[in-house]
């Protein structure tokens, strides 16, 4: 007896494991590519940032090799990758006791710092900045990172810059900044012209005559001078330190003070030396623009509408007391930080892209924009961006206006056409899920079919098996029995019934004779399917498909002819 096939349900439930162990592999394959793209980025971010360094870069081994050199590398040196790798340390680096030094010093910690001699291709040698740093390979080596710099120039300017300060004393006298020195107990020592005439008087003999105090006959507030002496005794220099001077004639003036202490070996205060620049115009701009400021703020904080200010980089420099009420933001909040650091990401990248739009534009631009409530519910907002410089410098402002009721109006006008749209969707989906699913059942049903075919062709050679070695050898031995007409006239119905139902079964047979590969493969040729994707459902190469698509047509009869073998199959109904 046969064995049962499977039923529908079961071939279905087959199906469908089958098909989650795909989906699985499908995903660990989509995993896998997703790690490699990201290793192959790295590796290209860091090949891009090597290569294009200003810097000379060199991957290296603590022993000498020399594993790789980027351009810059390349053209100081004036060597090809290959040379330098070739050369190895030994190749490039004239061996020295500062070599030896810096090769001990990282040893021990790992990491130096300092001047070498580097020579190039052509026997030259140039002093280098290097900094090398061990750090471990990939593979658990160590390594070495090298990054040096061409300091000739440099070395060039430093020997002009200690011949320039023998000029200095010179300079000194007629620099247009005031320089001076002041002793410990408050008397200058010694002033330039500039020095003199920022407080009114004519020479700096004038100065260090008339002035013997400097804490009350310079000062305004002479606690500033205090202040100035215990930030030297503190950290030994202050810079930009601004104070109010008193002229010669009586006014105030606004100076900007650098000074530092100048001490003997042993740690005794010598002088202060210092610099000092008028700064009274820029403190009374300054005063006139913090009034500005305070109105335009007063204006602003009293608005209905919220106003901000960002810096060319997104960094909030602004915003107006009714936006901090809005979003209970404080300045401590939002000074200094992007709009990243602020809102959601969707959000933030919204108002960047619109700040990038107004700088482009170079002019105001209205958007619609949205922004989350403190208490997570969403407002709109009509806002107008421009463009302005201060100082060269470039920021972005912004105006906006509430329109969240009218919004929600209009999102009421639109709420019926959106589920419409919504239930258009769903109904799609669920379409497109139940063709799906049909398309799966479609797919289950041909494999069940064509098995129900091959079962059928089966039972069919069994069957005509068995009618010729068991059913008509009995009738031959019927004929030569004694019968009478009636029963020979019975024979020779049974026997035409017979062959009525034997014959197409036999044509059939004769003419097929498939093997089980090749019938799914004339089923998926009669079902239309191209040898490319039969290859991919059975999983074997295209040229198996080809083999298998000959071996149809010879078995058919149509080896030579010129006869479609798909309009074929469907003809003989295989």
């Amino acid at each position: 007896m046969t064995e049962p096939s499977k039923t529908g349900k079961e071939l279905l439930k087959e199906l469908d494991s089958l098909r989650k162990r795909v989906a699985e592999l499908e995903q660990a394959q989509l995993r896998f590519r997703q790690v490699e793209k990201m290793l192959r980025e790295s590796e290209e971010r860091f090949r891009s940032i090597f290569d294009n360094s200003l810097d000379a870069i060199m991957l290296t081994e603590p022993a000498g090799g020399i594993v790789a050199a980027n351009r810059a590398a390349q053209e100081l040196l004036g060597m090809t990758e290959e040379e330098v790798r070739r050369g190895g340390r030994s190749g490039m680096v004239v061996e020295d006791e500062a070599l030896t030094a810096a090769l001990e010093a990282r040893e021990t910690t790992g990491r130096w710092r300092g001047t070498l001699t580097y020579r190039r291709k052509d026997g030259s040698t140039f002093p280098v900045d290097v900094s090398s740093n061990v750090f471990g390979g990939p593979d658990g080596r160590a390594m070495t990172i090298v990054i040096f710099r061409d300091i000739a120039e440099r070395m060039r300017l430093e020997e002009e810059l200690r011949l320039s300060v023998r000029k200095y004393r010179d300079i000194f006298e007629h620099v247009p900044i005031g320089l001076y020195q002041v002793s410990p107990e408050g008397r200058f020592i010694r002033a330039n012209d500039h020095a003199a005439r920022i407080l009114g008087y004519d020479s700096p003999e004038e100065l260090m005559d008339a002035v013997t105090d400097i804490s009350t006959q310079i000062y305004v507030d002479p606690s500033r001078r205090n202040e100035v002496v215990r930030l030297l005794k503190e950290h030994g220099s202050i810079e930009n330190f601004e104070v109010e001077f008193r002229h010669k004639d009586g006014t105030p003036v606004w100076v900007s003070i650098n000074a530092k202490v100048v001490s003997d070996g042993q740690g005794n205060v010598l002088y202060h030396e210092g610099i000092s620049q008028d700064i009274t115009q820029r403190k009374k701009a300054e005063n006139a623009l913090q009034e500005s400021e305070a109105r335009f703020r007063l204006f602003m904080d009293n608005s209905p509408t919220i106003a901000w200010i960002k810096d060319e980089q997104g960094r909030h420099v602004y915003r107006s007391r009714t936006c901090e009420a809005r979003f209970r933001l404080r300045s401590g909040d939002w000074a200094g930080k992007t709009d990243a650091e602020l809102w959601p990401p969707e959000i933030a990248d919204r108002y960047r892209k619109n700040d990038l739009a107004v700088i482009e534009a170079g002019r105001p631009v209205e958007f619609i924009e949205e922004s989350v409530n403190p208490d997570g519910s969403l407002s709109w907002w009509l806002t107008s961006k421009f463009p302005f410089r201060v100082s060269g410098k470039l920021y972005v402002a912004g105006i906006g206006l509430d329109i969240t009721e009218q919004k929600r109006a209009e999102d009421e006008v639109a709420v019926y056409r959106e589920r419409l749209e919504d239930l258009v969707k769903q109904r799609t989906r669920e379409l497109e899920e139940k063709t799906h699913i049909l398309e799966e059942l479609n797919a289950a049903t041909r494999v069940l079919l064509r098995q129900r075919e091959e079962d059928r062709k089966e039972l069919e050679g069994r069957f005509v098996a068995n009618m010729k070695n068991l059913i008509l050898p009995y009738a031959e031995k019927l004929k030569s029995t004694g019968l009478d007409e009636r029963q020979k006239s019975y024979l020779a119905i049974m026997e035409a019934h017979l062959d009525e139902i034997l014959s197409p079964l036999v044509k059939t047979m004769q003419h097929h004779h498939l093997t089980p590969t090749e019938s799914q493969v004339a089923s998926l040729i009669k079902d239309g399917k191209p040898t490319k994707e039969i290859a991919a459902i059975l999983r074997v190469a295209t040229s198996s498909i080809d083999t298998h698509r000959k071996s149809i047509r010879k078995k058919l009869g149509l080896k030579n002819a010129k006869i479609n073998l798909e309009a074929h199959l469907r003809s003989i109904n295989l």
